[in-house]
């Protein structure tokens, strides 16, 4: 059974109350509040890994455990554990440039959409524990063909239908199919979100150094049609809950009688 060491990994209750979109305006507000202070601290336009989770760590309470490390292209964000079963923080990992093995200003649009997903899981608890009991429930789930479906349907650039959801969710529990539409739909949210926020800051550092990087702060995430796909993700999920619920007050109503 995986474990959270909720000390190193989630902030105290009275910081993330609120609906799923005010904690999220949360996350934006403080992600934010790390640009303006890394923005003019890189030399040459470029600063060090260290320097960069020094940054990190300097607007977040000491017990959150997040570490910077290299990473072979553009970005990543993961949960990190001290052993295969307990996880106790986030990692972020970042693509140097290779000459100076720095963090370079043009990466501006990885690292804050990186940073982003940081903060996303950091005001809302709810996607890590939901991750953390699907992990939990690896082998009734089969998270390899989850996954698949994921990465082929969902984050790719291709449609997302009801038939094709409908599929792949058929003979699957109710509670399969309500952790995994509940957890791609918040997915999709962060992602959406990570990517307004990699553009808006990219040009904003651009700006202020005089670059034209203008090619990388316009990626074109629209091509994964998010809004679209969030819809569905949301009205296939309220078609589960409805009918589980109907059943429920249909067995209750039978008791009464």
């Amino acid at each position: 059974m995986f474990k959270i060491n909720y000390k190193t990994t989630q902030l105290p209750l009275q910081r993330i109350r609120g609906t799923f979109a005010q904690r999220m305006q949360k996350a934006n507000r403080v992600n934010a509040v790390f640009f303006d202070e890394i923005k003019d601290k890189f030399i040459n336009k470029e600063m060090t890994l260290q320097e960069f989770e020094t940054y990190l760590k300097k607007i977040i309470p000491e017990n959150i455990n997040i570490k910077v490390t290299k990473y072979k292209q553009n970005g990543v964000f993961s949960l990190s554990s001290s052993d295969a079963k307990n996880i106790d923080g986030y990692k972020i990992k970042l693509e140097l440039n290779k000459p100076t093995k720095r963090i370079n200003i043009n990466s501006a649009g990885t690292f804050m959409h990186e940073t982003q997903h940081f903060f996303d899981n950091l005001f809302n608890p709810k996607l890590l524990a939901r991750t953390i009991a699907i992990l939990n429930m690896s082998k009734k789930y089969h998270l390899k063909k989850q996954a698949e479906f994921y990465d082929n349907h969902i984050y790719n650039t291709c449609n997302l239908t009801m038939k094709k959801l409908n599929e792949f969710l058929k003979n699957k529990s109710i509670q399969e199919q309500i952790d995994f539409l509940q957890d791609s739909r918040y997915r999709i949210y962060s992602e959406q979100n990570a990517y307004i926020t990699g553009k808006k800051y990219q040009k904003e550092i651009d700006i202020l150094y005089n670059e034209d990087n203008y090619t990388i702060a316009n990626v074109k995430y629209g091509k994964y049609k998010f809004p679209q796909k969030i819809k569905i993700l949301e009205q296939k999920l309220a078609e589960v809950l409805n009918a589980e619920r109907a059943k429920i007050k249909k067995k209750i109503h039978k008791k009464i009688l």
